[in-house]
């Protein structure tokens, strides 16, 4: 599920080692576009209900 889409995939949900996950794409050094590289952050059952709802 992806939240932010803008030249790539923002931010979102994913599943990542079985596991749901909030995602965040970085960007490059100079800030000036989005890096290949996320930053994967657990969430729990209550958020991906809430998410999965919306």
């Amino acid at each position: 599920m992806v939240w932010d889409l803008y030249d790539g995939r923002g931010t979102g949900l994913a599943s990542a080692q079985g596991l749901p996950r909030y995602f965040a794409c970085q960007m490059t050094a100079d800030g000036d576009e989005y890096a290949q590289h996320f930053t994967l952050m657990p969430i729990n059952a209550t958020l991906l209900a809430l998410a999965t709802e919306q």
